[in-house]
């Protein structure tokens, strides 16, 4: 068996395990029997806010769901918790709401590099003759090439699901402050809006307000708990919401009209981004297309040969076994990615 044999074997194995793993999630509880107990007697929920989530068409356990508390990968993730950006990799797991933990997903993205690896190895076997054959030294940079960008695959798509999860969490934050604003002029403490916040107001801000509610019902300072709310969210306006309660603990003042001010600002900042993902919505749409557009023609570059005249060698096949065509393939390649990337720099604007 040669060495590809061997890496065969391996990735299928490695598959394998992936499978098991998501069957493994999909099945499971996403906490121990323990932690589900103390959860539910933390919530204290009453029955009226359960029903009125159900009637909106929310699910209760995702409203409960946390991140698993177990590892599936115990040996591959002592091997990894050494390393210092492991915790953030978990942190950054937990702002996505994601089930999956750090170990899994590094062990996935090792997954996907072989894969590509392995595909792009067959690909390449594709246009390889006896008589030109594709040395291994030209093999290796399309394999670090192809392979880096299955890696970060799993990682652009976990800052998708943490930009999905912020945009619904903004818009509904003004909202939620303006009742903790009526609530505070009503002459209810903090605290009472807090959990008012948390029993009426909308998923996902009441998720992370009830999480807030619970971690100070349970004895955790204030301080603490709301710099928490604001390491799980991330965002600029979380932070802001915590450190204006926090000043405002200390030097005195309106609280409501703090709140007031955050949610005009917040409503504003909103708006801006509006009008500036319209106006980028071009920009952004033009760098996916400058990047598929490549693709898609070589693949008709490719087969539209043998589909005219059946046995005729495909059009790019001097591409992979001529020294000047890999050269241009790879530096293709590498200018897509490099042009991808500054387009979406570009067009990425903070408001």
């Amino acid at each position: 068996m040669d060495i590809w044999g061997i890496l065969l074997v391996i990735l299928g194995l490695m598959w394998a395990v992936t499978f098991l793993i998501g069957i493994y999630q999909t099945f499971s509880m996403p906490r121990s029997p323990v932690d589900a107990r103390l959860e539910a007697i933390a919530q204290r929920a009453t029955t009226l806010a359960r029903e009125r989530l159900v009637e909106e068409g929310v699910e209760e356990a995702a409203l409960a769901r946390g991140q698993r508390q177990t590892q599936m990968l115990p040996t591959f993730a002592k091997l990894l918790s050494s390393i210092e950006i492991f915790d953030k990799l978990e942190r950054e797991l937990r702002r996505a709401r994601s089930n999956w933990r750090a170990a899994e997903l590094v062990y996935f993205s090792l997954v996907l590099m072989f894969t590509a690896i392995i595909v792009t190895n067959l690909i390449l076997n594709r246009f390889s003759t006896p008589d030109r054959p594709i040395p291994l030294s030209w093999r290796i940079p399309f394999f670090l090439t192809i392979g880096g960008l299955a890696l970060m695959l799993p990682f652009a798509y976990l800052r998708l699901l943490q930009a999905r999860w912020r945009r619904e969490f903004e818009r509904h934050l003004p909202h939620t402050l303006m009742m903790i604003s009526n609530g505070l002029r009503a002459g209810m403490g903090f605290m009472q809006t807090v959990e008012m916040v948390a029993q009426q107001g909308l998923p996902p801000v009441s998720d992370e307000f009830q999480r807030l509610y619970q971690e100070i019902e349970m004895g955790i300072p204030l301080e603490t708990a709301l710099n928490n709310f604001a390491d799980r969210i991330g965002t600029l306006e979380a932070e802001l919401l915590a450190t204006s309660v926090l000043i405002q603990r200390e030097t005195g003042g309106g609280l409501a009209n703090i709140v007031d001010i955050i949610a005009n600002t917040i409503r504003e900042r909103l708006r801006v981004k509006g009008e500036i993902r319209v106006i980028t919505t071009q920009g952004r749409f033009t760098a996916f297309g400058l990047a598929l557009l490549p693709v898609i023609f070589g693949l008709i570059a490719n087969g539209l040969p043998s589909f005219m005249v059946p046995g005729a060698e495909p059009w790019l096949k001097p591409l992979f076994v001529t020294s000047a065509g890999r050269w241009m393939l790879l530096v293709g390649i590498i200018m897509q990615v490099v042009g991808f990337i500054w387009v979406r720099k570009i067009v990425t604007i903070e408001a």
